[in-house]
């Protein structure tokens, strides 16, 4: 309970800690209630009057609500982290960002930044790296799109065998198109479509003395 957030009413809002993997998502339950009433140890409203009755309601609906977002988020394959439940809570039609579908969004934005921010060739890299990520989740042969939570490091590391073999992506060539890869990786991060972790090992440009 948000005591400090009392209402004119005298009541005040309830808010949910949905917390995954050590990642915290705090949504309101859309729930009031009375602060003297309100026992916080057991996250219940205290008394038999139709108020509390109608907050403890609330509470159980909201907690079998949560915990079927979650279910059917781990049914269709994603990670159903905190953030996810949360966005899939306040938009129920929104689904969690795909890899394919939120890349090509994000190269139409680097696109738009050509002359401004980047230089035609930039723009042209992040347009390789849709075309090569296309290809390879076809070589994979399990879907044409996946969740970007699943970029894990396996994923990672096969791309990038992926760009050494299929295209014979010299390493510093190979270093480019993942650093794209990493850039976007970023963008997602910052949207709370992936959750924070430690980033992968990426491989770094060799210089001419190595």
């Amino acid at each position: 309970m948000r005591k400090g957030r009392q209402k004119k009413n005298g009541l005040a809002p309830i808010f949910a800690r949905i917390t995954t993997g050590g990642l915290r998502q705090e949504v309101y339950t859309q729930c009031d209630s009375n602060p003297e009433t309100w026992n916080q140890h057991k996250e219940r409203a205290m008394g038999t009057n139709k108020l509390a009755i109608q907050v403890n309601e609330r509470l159980n609906d909201f907690r079998v609500k949560i915990i079927d977002i979650r279910s059917k988020l781990l049914a269709e394959g994603y990670a159903a982290n905190a953030a996810q439940i949360k966005q899939r809570y306040l938009n129920p039609t929104c689904n969690t960002m795909m890899l394919i579908a939120g890349l090509i969004d994000y190269v139409k934005r680097r696109q738009a930044e050509v002359g401004v921010r980047i230089t035609q060739r930039t723009a042209d890299k992040y347009e390789r790296l849709l075309r090569y990520l296309k290809q390879y989740l076809a070589q994979r042969g399990k879907a044409e799109d996946i969740p970007v939570e699943r970029m894990n490091y396996e994923f990672l590391d096969g791309f990038n065998l992926f760009l050494q073999t299929a295209h014979r992506c010299r390493h510093n060539g190979a270093v480019a198109v993942m650093d794209c890869l990493r850039n976007f990786t970023l963008y997602c991060l910052r949207n709370e479509w992936i959750t924070h972790r430690e980033p992968c090992a990426m491989p770094r440009k060799r210089t001419s003395g190595q």
